[in-house]
């Protein structure tokens, strides 16, 4: 089954998030953002119930854009969080950037806190912490823009 925001007017071609999911795994529609920048399906994986939540994250820095929709969806703390996709920010620039302006500070301590309140764990620092790779890439602007974070 495919999910994505293509039913709502999209302000801007490179926007938009989607999410493919076997059939099997009995996913549900919960929320498509109007403006393209986030999905949220149901599934069950792994004998539990999961949120995924798919973003392409704004290019602004609101602050609050991920709280806004994660709290919205995550009253019960049984399901399984997952939250995927181009966040358009960087975790650490320090460690995640070389180069790159975009660091949408807001936007990145709104996800550092969602991280701490829900215990969640970014994959790529339980995996391979001394290879993380940069994930987007301009001129001579580097990013580690694109994230799995998730609970368990």
């Amino acid at each position: 089954t495919l999910y994505s925001n293509t039913k709502y007017e999209i302000t801007h071609p490179s926007r938009g998030a989607i999410v493919l999911i076997k059939d099997t795994l009995n996913p549900s529609l919960v929320y498509s953002d109007p403006k393209g920048n986030v999905v949220i399906v149901y599934v069950n994986f792994l004998d539990k119930r999961s949120r995924i939540f798919a973003t392409y994250g704004p290019n602004y820095d609101s602050g609050s854009f991920y709280s806004d929709k994660f709290e919205k969806y995550t009253s019960h703390p049984e399901f399984v969080i997952i939250l995927l996709g181009d966040l358009n920010i960087t975790e650490n620039p320090a460690r995640d950037a070389k180069n790159y302006g975009g660091s949408r500070k807001k936007n990145a301590i709104d996800v550092e806190t969602l991280i701490s309140k829900h215990l969640l764990d970014v994959v790529a620092l339980k995996t391979r912490p001394q290879k993380l790779q940069r994930t987007s890439w301009s001129s001579n602007s580097q990013a580690k823009v694109d994230l799995i974070i998730f609970s368990l």
